[in-house]
């Protein structure tokens, strides 16, 4: 008797579940991926076989001015048990549940999860997400502001949208991982702990000025403090260069100034500028500590019916993004917040894509060249400009890689399947 009014309860529970979600045009589904690489192409230096596969569950839907987007699943991978190198061109793995290396096909090498939830609240003008999400900033194939290269983190972000004034403003809080263990718990007993790691946090804030309609400015900064919680201080709404001197100047803190300029409805040029570390009053000295980045693109669209032809060069100085405190790198999980080669690198990239029917055909080529990065290089970088001005373009990793691949979507309404070859 007892477990038939269970089981009412649980049948009643999913009716009323049901009728929420068909009432307000909500969808949960199942989420299933799997990927094969005949010679693990740039995930490993040795030429193997690699294999992953996952399954989990997503979500989306609205209700009133609420939207939910979310996708949870847990994956495994088979034939090493190494991340891919921060010059691969796969996504890198963030939380790993353990390494097998077992020979056994039953057990993957690696276990790995990836979570992406995002909740958004819109009234207009305004609307604030939160979740942990990806969301890139600025123009670009891969922005050199913030990217969607690198493992998702919690954010927190409110922006300013009104459709009657050509402004547009963002503003955004996360909470990033460094790595590094705090030792200031050294002489705490945690061992029911995994780790305890410095707290690394990223606020960011973002003006974009469309003066008239071809042409598009952008201004952003960008703050990764260390050691403290939430820092109410880069939550006024002033220029984070200022308010960095109320902290003591210890944080890291990057300018960005961006455009883009439409020519034609077929024709789009971009551009991004990367100042690290201004120092106002030196600009035009010798030893002026104004550390550089800089990307250039072209966009071309529809020249031919359904395509996109996507030109892109960036450069990073090898003083940008790394801070004298390593705990305010601008990185999470290892990986750069920014542009996806890091600092002290190159990158000449083209991308074309063309739609025919029902297939999607994709063509990229990267050239990719970085140089040394090392701790005397920082130190030298704030205490010998002279010295550490000569390492740039100083490569000693290149990487070239050709990529064809042919995509169906939508098979059976929600199955996507690609086939392509890749030469590195």
């Amino acid at each position: 008797m007892k477990n038939n009014r269970y089981e009412n309860l649980i049948l009643l529970f999913l009716f009323a579940f049901n009728y929420l979600l068909s009432a307000n045009d909500f969808s949960i589904f199942p989420v299933m991926h799997a990927d094969y690489e005949s010679s693990g192409f740039d995930w490993v230096l040795e030429e193997k076989e690699i294999f992953t596969a996952g399954w989990g569950v997503g979500a989306n839907g609205g209700y009133n001015n609420f939207t939910l987007d979310m996708n949870i699943y847990h994956s495994g991978l088979w034939g090493t048990n190494k991340n891919p190198s921060d010059l691969s061109t796969f996504e890198p793995i963030s939380h790993s549940d353990g390494m097998h290396g077992s020979d056994d096909l039953d057990k993957p090498d690696i276990f790995y999860n990836n979570s992406f939830v995002k909740l958004t609240f819109s009234k207009n003008p305004f609307n604030i997400n939160i979740g942990k999400y990806k969301q890139s900033y600025g123009p670009g194939k891969n922005s050199i502001i913030i990217s969607e290269r690198s493992p998702a983190y919690p954010r927190f972000s409110i922006n300013f949208l009104p459709a009657e004034y050509p402004i547009k403003l963002i503003f955004e809080y996360s909470s990033l991982r460094s790595m590094i263990n705090d030792d200031r718990y050294t002489d705490i007993d945690l061992t029911s702990i995994k780790n305890v790691e410095i707290q690394r946090h990223l606020t960011f804030h973002r003006i974009e000025y469309t003066p008239f309609k071809k042409l598009k400015l952008g201004f952003s900064e960008s703050v990764i403090y260390s050691y403290r919680g939430i820092d109410l201080t880069y939550f006024v709404p002033l220029p984070f260069h200022s308010l960095q001197g109320y902290r003591g100047d210890y944080d890291n803190i990057l300018l960005f100034l961006d455009f883009n300029y439409i020519i034609s409805p077929k024709v789009e040029y971009y551009g991004v500028l990367l100042i690290d570390e201004w120092a106002m009053l030196l600009t035009f000295d010798k030893a002026n500590r104004n550390w550089f980045g800089y990307q250039l693109g072209l966009v071309l669209n529809d020249f031919i019916i359904d395509n996109l032809i996507e030109v892109e060069y960036t450069w990073t100085d090898h003083r940008i993004y790394r801070h004298r405190i390593p705990a305010n790198d601008y990185y999470t999980f290892n990986n750069p917040v920014g542009f996806w080669g890091g600092p002290h690198a190159e990158e000449f990239k083209i991308h074309y894509s063309q739609s025919i029917r029902s297939y999607t055909l994709f063509a990229d080529i990267s050239i990719i060249n970085r140089g040394d990065l090392t701790e005397q290089m920082i130190y030298e970088q704030y205490y010998d400009e002279d010295i550490s001005s000569n390492y740039s373009n100083n490569w000693v990793e290149k990487k070239k890689t050709i990529q064809l691949k042919v995509q169906k979507n939508n098979i059976f309404n929600k199955l996507n399947l690609s086939l392509g070859i890749g030469y590195l």
